[in-house]
């Protein structure tokens, strides 16, 4: 779905996706279609607590071509 482009220009990233929060739950998959469709590169997932910290950085170890985490406890 998402492809890294050579030109930086072209490369815009959102560093605070709070993932695992409940608003996401219904519509995880028309999040990362409207995130495309608005250019968006790449997504940090922001974790808040350990758990989704945690949470967090197993997403991106799975999905790195999509996510990259940040843990704030």
């Amino acid at each position: 779905m998402f492809k890294v482009k050579e030109n930086l220009e072209d490369f815009m990233i959102d560093i605070c996706v709070n993932w695992f929060k409940p608003a996401f739950e219904k519509d995880k998959e028309e999040v990362l279609e409207r995130a495309e469709l608005a250019g968006v590169k790449h997504l940090f997932s922001t974790g808040s607590t350990l758990e989704n910290s945690r949470q967090s950085a197993m997403l991106a170890e799975e999905n790195p071509q999509i996510f990259s985490a940040t843990a704030g406890i």
